[in-house]
């Protein structure tokens, strides 16, 4: 049952381009008058990325067309995007070796336009780059390599988480969680899931909710818990009904028909299977038909109908090597041993037994589980500190703010200080001035009056005249001066002494 979780990883990969491609027919009436420049490149991606699901022919002439002519215009961007067209492409068609080439092809370019991007082209080439890690995941956990699947996948979680890409953050989560499916660790699985679920139904993709339902479901199969199990596989046929999702479909029909086979019930389990098939069939992908195969051929078994289940066992084995799928040649060694024991041939039971061993051990043994623990602490240790960094910086930057504000406070201070030093300065220097002007003026007073005058003419601005009964007088004449003296008192006559000094 496990096996059916790679599957999954199909239907949650979409929407790596623009959420918003045009029709089909405005794209081709668009590419038909186009000239062989960079616009025709990306109206041939935006048609290959439209046909992926529903013509996988389509959408490989429209991605090598654009691959071909950005390569001619040296148009870095376009080849990018061809090349992560053409290893989606390759996931979906079971061409993993391909598809890993492709993404890595992807990612080198991606990363050299980075480097010279500014935002916002900066965010979406960074989510470009977020999507190949993805589907470069995909590609690994096809081909059995859960280690680098793994590593892949958080290399993109990563980037997804810190641009905000919620949907992005979706398909990788779903990838993880497939990831845990496959090693056994279902606790891990559903908490993973769990993120899943609550970001589809805060995007209100019903697709997306059916297909996160449908993987719910198949863990507690695992579990051995039917009823959890159909409870969620009919919530989630219901909403891909609704949504016209057949990828999401032929999975369920799937996910059932094993149900139906553990139950015991064949016919029903049968109807699923080839309702299954038949939807694969038309969308023309067919990486999920070797396990269709094999739970048809044990239905058979079960049924008695041996030849009926080599038939089928023979199908699943050629297309799960053409594709290069080592879980699905693992599951059709397994149940290629329980028909030769059925038919009592003991021989080649024994060698398809070894050759399942053989596969199983080299998808997961002891090195690779650590690598998958090691990469899921690295993820979580480096999203702690990414956390304690962020904390650490928010830390520094108000204490940065605080020691500023200190420094206004202290220039602001020591501003103030050297206004008031030199108004002081001014204001004793005038003073200094006022003083000597003063002493000057004292003097030059008491050149010309008696001190006691001259003292009493500063205390009050005038002298009472005084009677004295014995003066000296010096006759001396000034020219006018008998004419002035008849006119002044002897009061008025010192007044303007005074003033004249």
């Amino acid at each position: 049952m496990k096996n059916k979780f790679l599957f999954l990883l199909l239907v949650h990969i979409s929407n790596f381009l623009s959420a918003q491609i045009p029709k089909v027919d405005s794209l081709n009436n668009i590419l038909s008058i186009s000239k062989e420049d960079a616009n025709k490149v990306n109206i041939m991606n935006d048609l290959a990325g439209e046909f992926r699901y529903t013509n996988l022919d389509s959408a490989y002439y429209f991605s090598n067309g654009a691959l071909t002519l950005a390569t001619k215009l040296r148009y870095d961007m376009g080849i990018a995007d061809a090349k992560l067209l053409l290893g989606a492409l390759s996931a979906s068609s079971g061409r993993n070796v391909e598809g890993v080439k492709f993404c890595n092809e992807a990612l080198i370019l991606y990363e050299k336009l980075i480097s010279f991007a500014i935002a916002p082209n900066k965010e979406k080439l960074l989510a470009k780059k977020g999507r190949t890690y993805t589907i470069l995941g995909h590609n690994r956990i096809s081909q059995g390599n859960y280690a680098e699947g793994l590593k892949n996948s958080f290399l993109a979680l990563k980037i997804r988480e810190e641009i905000g890409d919620k949907r992005g953050v979706f398909h990788t989560e779903f990838n993880i969680g497939i990831i845990y499916v496959n090693l056994h660790n279902y606790t891990e699985a559903l908490k993973h899931y769990a993120i899943c679920l609550e970001l589809s139904r805060e995007l209100g993709d019903k697709a997306d909710i059916a297909n996160i339902l449908g993987a719910i479901g198949a863990v507690y199969f695992e579990q051995s818990n039917y009823a959890k199990a159909e409870k969620n596989y009919f919530a989630a046929l219901k909403l891909a009904e609704e949504a016209e999702d057949q990828y999401a479909l032929s999975e369920l029909y799937n996910s059932l028909g094993i149900m139906r086979e553990k139950q015991g019930n064949y016919n029903e389990a049968l109807k699923y299977d080839f309702a299954a098939l038949k939807l694969n069939e038309k969308s023309g992908i067919n990486e999920q038909n070797p396990l269709i195969y094999n739970n048809i051929a044990q239905v058979y078994m079960k049924q008695r109908r041996l030849n009926d289940a080599s038939e089928y066992l023979d199908k699943a084995l050629s297309l799960a090597k053409e594709i290069g799928h080592l879980e699905y040649i693992k599951l059709s060694y397994q149940n290629q041993a329980s028909l030769d024991s059925a038919q009592s041939d003991y021989k080649n039971a024994l060698l398809h037994y070894k050759l399942y061993i053989g596969v199983r051990d080299s998808l997961v043994n002891n090195e690779n589980t650590k690598v998958i623990v090691q990469q899921q602490m690295q993820y979580e240790f480096d999203k702690i500190e990414a956390a304690q960094k962020a904390e650490q910086e928010k830390k520094d930057a108000l204490s940065q703010k605080e020691l500023q504000r200190q420094k206004l406070v202290r220039n602001g201070f020591i501003g103030g200080f050297a206004v008031v030093l030199l108004f002081a300065s001014i204001f004793f220097t005038q003073r200094n001035k006022i003083k000597k002007g003063k002493k000057l003026s004292d003097e030059l007073l008491l050149n010309i009056l008696p001190s006691e005058v001259a003292e009493e003419l500063k205390a009050k601005g005038s002298a009472d005249a005084k009677q004295f009964d014995e003066v000296t007088v010096m006759f001396t004449d000034f020219k006018g001066f008998t004419q002035i003296s008849e006119k002044l008192t002897p009061l008025n006559w010192l007044q303007k002494s005074i003033a004249a000094s």
